[in-house]
């Protein structure tokens, strides 16, 4: 599948790359409103609602939220002998995985703080340090890119599959995990890969 989606992305390269230029563009756009907007959404914190997006938080991360989620669709899919249910979920899997990883790595070499890192903002190039690793959003890359995924091969869930990928963005927004910023790049790179894979897993007519 993973060569299928690779297939899709060189043949289509002009709107897979507008896509992710649109979407990098967007984040970059809005690093200058990023601690306007990071205030806004966090100011009136109370526990409830950390606990709250601690709980959405902890579902955005791979194992404990696309893997289960996969292998749980994937199971449903072979119990009701629906293949496409199992495509989907393969799918879904493969571009949480790809999207984090990506979005993992590029990150490693910027080290841009996290906001509750009480640095200053900027790129300090290269850092082992988890508070140097905002831009871009892991949890919201992996998140988006199942649900991107499940949107194209399993366009019935679609929306509560969308639903929850934005849920995580804010989750880590409110936690200061995150600038707004950060959550946009993660959701950019979910997009691209599971646009891909959500296609590739599309049955052939």
């Amino acid at each position: 599948m993973l060569a299928a989606a690779a297939r899709l992305v060189r043949a289509r390269a002009v709107p897979f790359s507008i896509l992710a230029a649109a979407g990098l563009l967007a984040a970059l756009a809005l690093v200058p409103a990023d601690a306007r907007l990071l205030h806004a959404l966090t100011d009136n914190d109370t526990r409830a609602m950390r606990n709250i997006a601690r709980a959405i938080s902890f579902w955005g991360d791979f194992p404990t939220g696309s893997l289960l989620v996969s292998a749980g669709l994937w199971l449903c899919g072979a119990l009701a002998r629906r293949a496409n249910w199992r495509a989907a979920a393969l799918a879904a899997l493969l571009a949480s995985a790809t999207a984090g990883l990506g979005a993992n790595a590029f990150r490693l070499t910027l080290g841009r703080p996290r906001p509750n890192a009480e640095l200053a903002d900027g790129l300090y190039g290269p850092r082992a340090d988890h508070r140097y690793h905002a831009f871009p959003s892991g949890h919201s890359a992996t998140a988006m890119g199942s649900a991107a995924a499940l949107s194209i091969a399993l366009p019935p869930i679609a929306a509560p599959a969308v639903g929850a990928a934005l849920a995580v963005g804010w989750s880590r927004i409110y936690l200061r995990q995150h600038h707004p910023s950060d959550v946009i790049a993660g959701f950019t790179f979910g997009a691209v890969a599971g646009i891909a894979l959500g296609l590739a897993a599309r049955p052939r007519e």
